[in-house]
């Protein structure tokens, strides 16, 4: 990265920072004295180099790679929390079943009651 980049990513970083926003191309050319032609093609660089991730044709769309990898990973909710824990429970019951079954297939009446109590349900 050349100076000139490096300098423009701190910019962009500072932005945010104070903004919680991302900086105009305009903008950049009037903090860093450069034409709008030249801030683009910066900005186009540093995207490439995977520096910065810009949302073409958004206003604003300009963002330092980890603040867009924070807007855009998927948020965890209370939901998908619980769904995870009754898939869990679910697999762990399918199991105690699957061991219920192997022991009635060598057992015959009461003696399954027997070998459940003795083995358990894989607790």
């Amino acid at each position: 990265m050349t100076p000139t980049q490096k300098d423009l990513s701190d910019r962009i970083i500072k932005f945010w920072a104070d903004h919680e926003t991302g900086p105009s191309y305009r903008e950049l050319a009037l903090l860093t004295g450069t034409a709008v032609s030249n801030i683009y093609r910066m900005v186009e660089r540093l995207a490439e180099r995977g520096v910065l991730h810009v949302d073409k044709g958004m206003w604003r769309g300009i963002y330092p790679i980890d603040e867009w990898r924070k807007k855009n990973e998927p948020k965890r909710t209370y939901r998908d929390e619980y769904e995870r824990k009754l898939l869990v429970e679910n697999q762990r019951m399918r199991e105690a079943l699957k061991e219920i079954r192997d022991i009635a297939d060598v057992s015959e009446g009461t003696e399954l009651y027997v070998m459940i109590a003795e083995k358990g349900l894989g607790d």
